[in-house]
């Protein structure tokens, strides 16, 4: 037997258009699938905009999702959804799945305190041949120059995964660069300039 997964649901366009109507569904019935379970990263309607919808299609599927989602109440009707958290395993069609975040001791949060993004479930996929992916929902990035994150990386507020150029930045000898991480040749410097119109006198 096989298994299909649907990992978040597009986005609302409208009230009554989303992803789910115009794209999922049609393209599960172009395809003749039928999901099995539907993971839903967090509650942001880029990503659930589409999921009454595929749940309105699919009913037999089950739901996972993360907190943001379980407490939803424009996403009730999705209900029971089960709570993604790390250390959920299981294995399909010789592939493993794997939850990495969040953690199960995950401190609650509401609307006010922060964006669900920081509690979006992680979801590891891998095949029995190595080749893996990683279903990250979104996950709060930046590339900076090392001089503007410094004081918020000592305080623990950030935590640098990667240098961009071709050598470690002396500052942070301990921070690998990318291309020491697997992505050969990786190379991206920044500059910064100081224009004036013309005829601007010299200082």
């Amino acid at each position: 037997s096989t298994h299909a997964m649907l990992y978040d649901a597009g986005p609302q366009y409208g009230v009554d258009n989303d992803a789910g109507e115009r794209v999922i569904v049609p393209l599960l019935q172009s395809l003749g699938l039928r999901l099995d379970r539907m993971m839903l990263s967090h509650r942001d309607l880029d990503h659930t905009g589409g999921a009454l919808a595929v749940r309105d299609a699919q009913p037999a599927m089950d739901v996972w999702g993360s907190q943001s989602v379980v407490e939803d109440e424009l996403l009730a009707p999705l209900r029971p959804v089960q709570l993604c958290q790390a250390g959920m395993r299981w294995h399909w069609d010789g592939v493993e799945f794997e939850v990495l975040h969040p953690p199960a001791d995950a401190p609650a949060v509401t609307k006010q305190q922060r964006s669900p993004n920081a509690g979006s479930c992680v979801l590891q996929v891998r095949a029995s041949n190595g080749v893996s992916a990683l279903l990250a929902g979104d996950i709060p990035m930046i590339i900076a120059p090392p001089t503007a994150v410094m004081a918020n990386i000592k305080a623990g507020k950030l935590r640098a995964i990667a240098t961009t150029g071709p050598q470690r930045w002396p500052g942070m000898p301990e921070v690998p660069t990318v291309a020491e991480q697997g992505v050969a040749a990786y190379d991206v410097r920044s500059w910064a300039g100081l224009m004036a119109p013309a005829g601007t006198p010299r200082p």
